[in-house]
Formats: C-alpha cells, structure tokens, sequence
C-alpha cells in the first residue's frame, strides 16, 4: 500500500529541494500512515481532500519559480488526462505530467489529432 507514493518519495529523496505534496481523498489506515512517513522523511505533505478542489491551490502555492511533476494516481482515466491538460494550461510551472492506469491502446485517451493523451507533454 501507498507504493506510488513512496516511489515519488524515492525520486523526491534523490535530488536536494524536491518534495512530494500528496492530495488523499480518504484517511490512510494507520500502517500506512507509518509506513510513508518511514519511507519518505520530510519529504512528504499529505492534504486529504479532493483532487480537483485541492490541486489549483496547491500548484498555486508552489510559487512562481518552482518546476512540478505532476503525477495524478487519481482521479483514474480521461478524468486524469483532463485534469492534467488544464495544470498545464493553468500552471507554467507544471512541466510534466504522468496518469497512473491509462491502457496505452484504448481510443478514448486520444486527442483531436489522434495523439495518445497520456503520451503528450506541453
């Protein structure tokens, strides 16, 4: 449990000044509660909330001069894609973003020109 969160940890562990700002929808079990903050030190800020409330606020408080990589374990699917597309609209500061769960063949995650939406970057 919380295997995504402690991967982004890991990355945010490997390079001075990263952190990991996770939006969670729902209380964490108490383990894995422990377990992250083991894992992940100080680079870890949990908010519970809802993503698409939350996450404008919180790309917004990064500050001008931040560079984020986005990587959204949720909302699943088209949901995810598009609330990414609109981060990099909204945000500058977004200069990747990955979708956890999108099949790389289905249709539905294709933009007007047929491209992969979860392939794109701006």
């Amino acid at each position: 449990l919380g295997g995504s969160t402690q991967a982004a940890c890991a990355w945010a562990k490997s390079k001075p000044g990263r952190r990991v700002i996770s939006i969670e929808r729902a209380e964490m079990h108490p383990k894995v509660f422990q377990a992250l903050h083991t894992v992940c030190g100080g680079k870890l800020e949990l908010r519970l909330g809802d993503a698409f409330s939350l996450l404008d606020g919180v790309l917004r408080a990064t500050g001008e001069n931040a560079t984020v990589a986005l990587f959204l374990d949720g909302p699943k699917g088209r949901a995810a894609v598009r609330l990414a597309e609109e981060s990099f609209h909204k945000f500058p500061t977004v200069r990747i973003a990955a979708v956890h769960d999108v099949p790389r063949l289905d249709p539905r995650y294709r933009d007007a020109k047929g491209r992969h939406l979860a392939r794109l970057a701006t």
